[in-house]
C-alpha cells in the first residue's frame, strides 16, 4: 500500500501547499475518487502532566453512544451528496497508542486503524 502510495506522490496540505502559489494549488486534481469510505477516529485529549509542565500529553478516548449516533446519522446526507460510500466510526481498541512527541504515528495509527475495519465482517 506505501508502494502504491508514494507512485501516485500525494499531496498533503500541511505540508507541501504551504509554499504552492495559487495557480499551483488550482492546478492540483482530486486524489480521492468518491464516494468514498469515511473512517472517523477517536477523540484525542491534550492536557498538561503538571501546571509547571512546558509539554502537552495526549490520551485517546471514546466518542460517548450520543456522540456515535450524531456520527453514524451523517452516512445518510453524505451518500446522499455522493460524498460518502460509508461512514465507520472506529473503535479506539482499534488504534495503536502513539508517544506525545511523535507527530507522524497518530495519523500512521488512525490510517492503519481504518484498515483494519475495512477488513472486519459487518
Amino acid at each position: 500500500m506505501s508502494a502504491a502510495l508514494e507512485s501516485t506522490k500525494p499531496s498533503y496540505a500541511s505540508t507541501s501547499f504551504a509554499s504552492f502559489s495559487v495557480a499551483d494549488i488550482e492546478a492540483t486534481k482530486p486524489q480521492l475518487k468518491l464516494p468514498a469510505r469515511i473512517a472517523i477516529a477517536p477523540p484525542v485529549q491534550a492536557y498538561r502532566p503538571s501546571y509547571t509542565d512546558r509539554h502537552w500529553a495526549s490520551q485517546l478516548n471514546t466518542w460517548s453512544p450520543e456522540e456515535v449516533d450524531v456520527l453514524q446519522a451523517l452516512e445518510k446526507p453524505l451518500r446522499a451528496a455522493g460524498i460518502a460510500s460509508e461512514v465507520v466510526v472506529l473503535p479506539s481498541s482499534l488504534v495503536a497508542v502513539c508517544g506525545d512527541r511523535d507527530e507522524s504515528c497518530r495519523v500512521d495509527a488512525e490510517r492503519a486503524a481504518a484498515a483494519r475495519a475495512a477488513r472486519m465482517p459487518c
